[in-house]
């Protein structure tokens, strides 16, 4: 690791509990060394309150650390988990990448969990088919933004770009093609019902989708109302 650090001119940072091995790749950023410094920070806090405190398991994986990657994106991209390899996935080479510009953005904590809770969910899609799989694409991208404002370093309102986009996407159908507008702007639905019975209810969503329930029905299953009666206050409220 210090070769390859000293050679490339790269920026190294092994977070406190050894968990992640957070890389820097843009020699040109003066900030860089901060920049994984920040990030090695955030995935520990973000560990914690996935794992620690709302106790969704990372037992899926065996081999850490995981590998986080502060490098270049798309355009637009400023984070995202990634997979070596083709269907079915190796979770013990999965990664997360961020984009540089967007790490000393102060709603970056929301795009750590986001990104880190897609990990979690995998350890509910162990065993698959691919058709399966892809049925959770849209309620993959509900959870992880709906998990984006209970980062701890966090602040409050949140307001960043995918949730200012929620109002455009909420009515989209839940088909496992449209998964930006299908998914993302889903996210106010479930901060209904877990705000109403408890932050447990997405693990029992997930719980369902293990177990083979359609996610569609997984998730109107978790609601011990109507949705004649939870919709019309959903849309209220949130």
């Amino acid at each position: 690791d210090a070769l390859y650090a000293a050679v490339f001119n790269l920026s190294h940072q092994r977070s406190a509990s050894n968990r992640f091995d957070v890389w820097g790749f843009n020699n040109v950023d003066a900030q860089m060394a901060a920049k994984v410094q920040r990030a090695a920070t955030l995935m520990e806090q973000a560990q914690t309150k996935l794992v620690t405190e709302q106790g969704f398991s990372i037992a899926h994986r065996a081999s850490w650390p995981m590998q986080i990657l502060v490098e270049p994106r798309p355009p637009g991209e400023l984070g995202a988990f990634i997979f070596n390899g083709p269907f079915p996935f190796d979770y013990n080479r999965s990664y997360i990448a961020f984009a540089p510009a967007g790490v000393n953005d102060a709603e970056f904590p929301g795009t750590v969990i986001h990104e880190y809770f897609h990990f979690i969910q995998e350890g509910f899609l162990v065993g698959k088919n691919a058709a399966d799989y892809h049925l959770s694409d849209w309620i993959a991208e509900m959870s992880s933004s709906w998990v984006e404002e209970q980062h701890p370093a966090n602040p409050t309102p949140y307001s960043n770009f995918v949730a200012r986009s929620w109002k455009d996407s909420l009515y989209g159908g839940v088909s496992n093609v449209l998964v930006a507008n299908s998914g993302y702007g889903k996210a106010p639905m479930l901060k209904y019902i877990s705000k109403q019975w408890g932050n447990a209810k997405v693990k029992e969503i997930w719980t369902a989708v293990q177990g083979g329930v359609h996610p569609v029905t997984a998730m109107l299953n978790a609601v011990p109302e109507a949705p004649s009666q939870w919709w019309p206050n959903a849309l209220s409220q949130q």
